[in-house]
């Protein structure tokens, strides 16, 4: 009776070790499979005509939802920037109902749905920099006034 308990607590033993071997090859294949898909889903650095300016250095578009609160507190912040910027500043929406939030200040508006997608905004508000040939320099989330406030004092590349 001991021996069958034994050897029974034996293939117990070997059958967890079998489950932690498949177990750590499931998850190497999983880590591979979103390098993978970072790789695929990774945005396109990309030239945009419309953001190339001969008369400003940098263009800053801040891509909004006019369904999303934060965009239209960040879209406030960034109008009442504006007029301390020396750059091309541009709200890109895909509702023209967001161009009221930046009504009567010098924040360009440009409603676009096409070019939304294109540009892969896949959260909002997102701040874009483009240089004066219209080249993506960088994209970052805006979680803050502040957030946004820093990111167009430090032109981060």
């Amino acid at each position: 009776m001991q021996t069958a308990i034994n050897s029974l607590l034996i293939f117990c033993v070997l059958g967890l070790v079998g489950l932690a071997v498949v177990q750590a090859a499931l998850l190497r294949d999983v880590r591979a499979l979103q390098n993978a898909m970072a790789d695929v889903t990774r945005s396109p650095r990309r030239q945009v005509a419309a953001f190339a300016s001969a008369e400003a250095e940098d263009t800053y578009v801040l891509a909004v939802s006019a369904h999303c609160p934060a965009c239209e507190r960040r879209s406030h912040a960034l109008a009442d920037v504006v007029p301390m910027q020396s750059r091309r500043v541009v709200l890109l929406s895909a509702d023209a109902a967001a161009s009221a939030w930046v009504a009567g200040t010098p924040v360009e508006v440009v409603v676009d749905p096409v070019l939304l997608g294109e540009l892969g905004v896949d959260i909002t508000p997102l701040l874009l920099c483009y240089d004066a040939d219209g080249h993506e320099r960088f994209r970052r989330p805006v979680g803050s006034d502040d957030d946004l406030h820093r990111l167009l004092a430090a032109n981060p590349a």
